[in-house]
């Protein structure tokens, strides 16, 4: 995929002036910038909601974690992006969803997890995508709603009384009179 640049240039020496034809390689794009190649499988989240795959991708790139020297040509780093503002997700859910991964969510609705801790790009696909799915669990699930309470009658009279024998004990530690 590296196309090669060729340009002749005038270059001197103590020898003289002569043509040499500078190469230049053109750097490979990243690996994670391209198309991804296939379409993930659905990602099943509870008994009831599934993410289709369509609005699933999943891109690989080169990982810096552990390999040896194979970890400079093998990509199994696995980025995954999930299509929040296009699911048929609840607005309550996609909300929350966007509210607790504010740096992992892009401006266009995509949230994206990444995964490299392993040397198998299969085994970081498999928790890349179950982490989603926690994800989307932790979504799910409604906050209740915290509701004042006032403190009863006797634990009112509890902690005056308290407070009455601590002052009684404070104020007996003052000067002696003879």
């Amino acid at each position: 995929m590296a196309r090669t640049l060729a340009r002749w240039v005038w270059a001197s020496s103590r020898f003289g002036r002569f043509l040499v034809k500078l190469q230049k390689v053109k750097a490979r794009r990243d690996a994670a910038t391209e198309v991804p190649n296939r379409m993930p499988a659905d990602l099943p989240v509870t008994e009831s909601i599934t993410l289709p795959g369509a609005l699933l991708e999943e891109r690989a790139a080169r990982s810096g974690g552990p390999g040896g020297q194979s970890v400079n040509t093998s990509e199994t780093r696995v980025q995954l992006r999930f299509h929040v503002s296009a699911s048929d997700l609840p607005p309550d859910v996609k909300a929350r969803l966007a509210g607790a991964n504010p740096g992992r969510m892009t401006r266009d609705g995509w949230l994206v997890l990444a995964c490299d801790s392993n040397r198998s790009r299969h085994r970081n696909t498999e928790i890349v995508r179950e982490r989603l799915a926690e994800i989307v669990r932790a979504a799910l699930i409604r906050p209740e709603i915290r509701r004042d309470t006032k403190p009863t009658w006797g634990s009112k009279i509890r902690r005056l009384d308290a407070k009455g024998r601590r002052s009684k004990i404070k104020s007996d530690r003052g000067s002696v009179d003879y």
